[in-house]
């Protein structure tokens, strides 16, 4: 999977991307608390779309008394992606703290 991240950056930063010249897009932005980023694409064709985001958080409270299995929220900000065609949403695949043994499913990942 890395040799596969490190294809996607190589092709994408040098592009640009732009569209004509690479298969992968990758933006790096920052977003004000409440705003969104949305971008169009569209698929080459060659393979199924995939999309990824990851954040740098500012460090949450940690609870120094209830260390297993805390359910506390630690994470400062919840960002979430989707892709949208046409009227449907297609999620990432999320987990059921509740039943962790449960098979992950799609949805919005929202921290608690």
């Amino acid at each position: 999977m890395l040799k596969k991240a490190a294809a996607v950056i190589t092709a994408a930063v040098p592009s640009g991307n732009a569209t004509a010249t690479s298969a992968h897009l990758m933006y790096e932005t920052n977003l004000a608390q409440g705003a969104s980023f949305s971008t169009t694409i569209i698929a080459s064709g060659k393979g199924p779309v995939r999309a990824t985001i990851c954040w740098t958080d500012p460090k949450g409270n940690v609870d120094a008394v209830n260390l297993l299995n805390n359910r506390a929220k630690n994470l400062v900000n919840d960002l979430d992606v989707s892709i949208k065609k046409g009227t449907k949403t297609y999620f990432p695949w999320t987990l059921d703290v509740g039943n962790p043994s449960a098979p992950a499913t799609p949805g919005d990942n929202v921290t608690r």
